[in-house]
């Protein structure tokens, strides 16, 4: 009896051992690799050094099917990402729309104008990247991610994506954090019952707390123009949207083209409760957020909106990709608070319409 209780602790014993010589063997293989753009560091040094982990964990995980994957997770120190970003303005004497123009990996300068008022509120924040193992024992980067807690015991693990993955990497091998800490502010939690902005139920109603009476009326007002058709539309430069089927083919394209240039006053007016009227209730993508909700597009508006004193666009011309699909190339002009000084900047901004004509997705071009 107590033989076989030993062999049975011995063999369970071997097969703990085995399994942890294989998670080794393909956590070495990816630490010991390099990544085409930087072939001077190993992943593994690259991200064991980087100076804003405290710690880093790399473990295997293995598929039903046997796909092999890598997962390494490094617990970033926010409270000193946080300090060196309120350092970096003032030891260079440079105002924030000055760093946010000097950022080229974002989109939009939304999120690190969140900085200095989401970062205090978290409490701790894990980086993590997936790297796939292949049949061949070579590698690829797979998806990354953030799991976000803050101090009010709200969580966050936002949808993982490959896109941007690089970027971040780039970052890491060169010891930097403005897109890091951009993107913490950005896929953050909602901060407390006192901020939250309530989201509308559906876009259209613009049923948001923070949006005052004016903004309110504006938004029934052009509910109502929608109402009347594309002649509305046209006298008024407000939002409609026409079933498709209700326009002819070859005019598709002209109204496409009014609603990008309608949306686009709004931004330039700063008119939320129009620009909720064009945007689907379904949005796959806005800028460098999937999936938002209407809360996380309002507060990404109202924070680029309180940094800076002007803003407009010099729409250059738009250009069809497909039925649904358009690319804005714009002048964006805006000035700080801060800093009296108008910033121009080219851009290309890719909008795409759901069946219903509302926009679906809206991110910017490299």
């Amino acid at each position: 009896m107590n033989i076989t209780k030993h062999v049975n602790l011995l063999c369970a014993l071997v097969l703990m051992l085995v399994m942890v010589g294989c998670g080794n063997k393909e956590v070495s293989i990816v630490k010991e690799g390099t990544l085409d753009f930087d072939k001077t560091l190993t992943v593994g040094k690259a991200i064991d050094n980087y100076k804003y982990f405290k710690k880093v964990d790399w473990k295997l995980e293995q598929s039903e099917n046997g796909k092999r994957v890598v997962v390494v997770s490094g617990d970033l120190e926010v409270e000193k990402i946080l300090n060196e970003f309120r350092a970096f303005g003032k030891d260079k004497n440079i105002s924030l729309i000055d760093v946010l123009s000097t950022v080229q990996s974002l989109n939009n300068p939304g999120g690190l104008s969140m900085v200095p008022d989401i970062l205090p509120e978290v409490k701790s924040a894990k980086l993590e990247f997936e790297f796939l193992i292949n049949t061949d024992n070579s590698f690829k980067l797979g998806w990354y991610g953030y799991r976000i807690e803050m101090r009010n015991g709200d969580k966050s693990n936002p949808p993982t994506n490959s896109k941007g993955a690089i970027q971040i990497l780039e970052e890491i091998y060169s010891n930097k954090f403005l897109g890091i800490a951009s993107e913490i502010a950005l896929q953050a939690p909602m901060q407390s019952p006192a901020k939250k902005v309530e989201a509308p139920a559906n876009p259209k109603d613009t049923a948001i707390a923070a949006a005052n009476a004016k903004a309110q009326a504006e938004n029934d007002r052009s509910a109502a123009l929608a109402a009347q058709g594309p002649a509305a539309i046209n006298a008024a430069g407000k939002p409609a949207s026409p079933a498709p089927s209700a326009i002819p083919n070859n005019q598709n394209s002209n109204v496409y083209v009014d609603i990008i240039k309608n949306f686009i006053a709004a931004e330039d007016r700063r008119d939320i409760a129009t620009i909720n009227n064009y945007l689907s209730e379904h949005m796959e993508r806005y800028w460098d957020i999937s999936s938002p909700l209407p809360e996380q597009i309002y507060n990404r508006y109202q924070h680029v909106w309180s940094i800076t004193a002007y803003s407009k666009n010099q729409i250059l011309h738009i250009e069809k990709q497909n039925e649904t699909t358009y690319v804005l190339f714009t002048r964006y002009q805006y000035e700080g608070n801060r800093q009296h000084k108008v910033i121009a900047k080219d851009n290309r901004v890719v909008f795409v319409f759901d069946n219903d004509m509302k926009i679906t997705q809206i991110y910017g071009l490299d």
